[in-house]
């Protein structure tokens, strides 16, 4: 389960896709550099100001 989950992670990734739960940074360097969740599901502008966070921001708790 925890290799499916992986994988599924990996392609919303490479697709711009974001779900309930998935952890994002802002896109732009001028806003707050912290890490945030997705709480609820928006309108498809979403991949416009957010991108996912990389495995490395996530384990140090903001964008790098």
């Amino acid at each position: 389960l925890r290799e499916l989950q992986t994988k599924l992670l990996e392609y919303r990734r490479e697709n711009n896709i974001f779900e309930v739960g998935d952890k994002v940074v802002f896109n732009s360097y001028e806003l707050d550099a912290g890490i945030r969740e997705i709480q609820d599901y928006h309108n498809g502008c979403i991949g416009a100001v957010f991108r996912h966070a990389t495995d490395d921001e996530i384990k140090v708790g903001h964008r790098i």
